[in-house]
């Protein structure tokens, strides 16, 4: 996720650890668990007999095997983070690793590649970089000197290409139009020369929303066919959309929306889930905005999909400008405040919610709250070589 100011509003782009994993050494294992921050978990070592004190002759001929115990994982374990001018993250055992010298680096679940924004010094213009964890060495995917591109993604349905949105002007010019090209620097393509905006991945592969506030929502179908979204066709009446997220599955797609929900001639704002199958639609956390501006939304689907967490500015119980963090089910059900933050990120198994705690008096830093209570803990224990702004994901360590 990444801080970027867009037509007067500003963008953080985001929405996977407690899988520990001990054994090989491209992170997979015979061994794992759940809440990694409350367990030991062991490893098995084969030695031979003759090398444990007080075995018998007979026992010196057997292998036998020691549990080897080790030290529980960090609660912030695989979680990949920024400061406006470097990418690190969170190792198994809590050590902060740089990533890359960039504020917006994306890591691959595999660990092996990072993608990042970078400007050409002759252009002005940011490019897309692969940077290979393994060899160090650095590609310019893009190469483009007449267009600044931002946002890069991983899409794991398309392994093959990296995402990322585009436009021919450098920050607010940038129109967002969504773009892909392929990890070998071939197959640049804009898929929308018209359209830009916030947008969100499906998990299958085949869909592509994006658009949104002056903008309408856009479907983009892989096969081609683009489709204006259009809320009426769900039941649902309303002006605006924006900040897509599709759920896990791939069956619903949630939308901030704004318009008169109410129904009182008045304008408010809201959270709606879309069902794609049923075409029916579910308004909720209806409210209205205090005060005037935009501001960066969020929405997140807990990787199960019971669970969709979501930032609002302007209510209560925040004041001002701070942002409150919501949770939810996507019928509506147990609405909890969480806390001021921004920029919710969900652990991979899903039980615990990170966040960077902000508020007016300039208070920033790292949270993790876990799910069901909702408690959070601050995470002040880790040697961040800078402030925390964003979290651009999590990750299996």
């Amino acid at each position: 996720m990444h801080l970027k100011e867009f037509k007067g509003q500003i963008w953080i782009i985001p929405a996977l650890i407690v899988w520990v994993m001990i054994g090989a050494s491209c992170g997979r294992s015979e061994v794992g668990f759940e809440g990694a921050d409350t367990q030991s978990v062991t490893s098995t070592t084969s030695v031979k007999a003759t090398d444990v004190v007080g075995l018998t002759p007979t026992q010196n001929s057997l292998e036998v095997d020691l549990l080897t115990p080790q030290a529980p994982a960090h609660r912030a374990s695989g979680l990949v983070l920024g400061s406006p001018s470097e990418t690190f993250y969170v190792d198994i055992a809590g050590q902060v690793v740089s990533l890359v010298d960039q504020p917006q680096a994306q890591l691959r679940s595999t660990h092996d590649q990072v993608l990042f924004a970078r400007v050409e010094p002759s252009s002005g213009m940011n490019d897309i970089w692969l940077l290979d964890q393994v060899s160090g060495d650095e590609r310019n995917l893009t190469q483009t000197p007449d267009r600044d591109e931002v946002s890069p993604q991983w899409w794991p349905a398309h392994p093959e290409f990296v995402f990322f949105v585009s436009g021919e002007e450098i920050g607010m010019g940038n129109a967002q139009r969504p773009t892909i090209v392929g990890l070998d620097g071939t197959g640049y393509r804009v898929i929308d020369e018209k359209q830009g905006g916030s947008f969100s991945l499906s998990p299958d592969g085949t869909l592509i929303a994006y658009g949104g506030f002056d903008e309408i929502g856009i479907i983009y179908h892989w096969d081609g066919d683009r489709e204006v979204f259009d809320p009426r066709k769900f039941g649902l009446n309303v002006d605006k959309v924006f900040q897509p997220s599709f759920s896990p599955d791939g069956r619903y797609l949630a939308w901030e929306v704004a318009g008169d929900l109410n129904v009182d001639g008045g304008y408010a704002n809201g959270l709606a889930v879309f069902d794609l199958k049923e075409r029916t639609a579910q308004l909720m956390h209806v409210y209205t905005v205090q005060g005037g501006g935009m501001f960066p939304h969020y929405i997140a689907w807990s990787p199960d999909g019971t669970w969709i967490a979501f930032v609002t500015f302007g209510e209560g119980p925040a004041v001002g400008r701070e942002p409150n963090l919501w949770v939810l089910h996507p019928d509506g059900s147990q609405e909890t405040f969480v806390d001021i933050g921004l920029a919710p990120t969900w652990s991979p198994e899903g039980h615990r919610l990170a966040y960077v705690h902000t508020t007016m008096e300039g208070e920033m830093g790292l949270r993790i709250a876990d799910v069901e209570s909702w408690e959070f803990t601050p995470i002040d224990d880790l040697p961040f070589p800078d402030t925390v702004h964003f979290i651009m994901g999590w990750i299996q360590p």
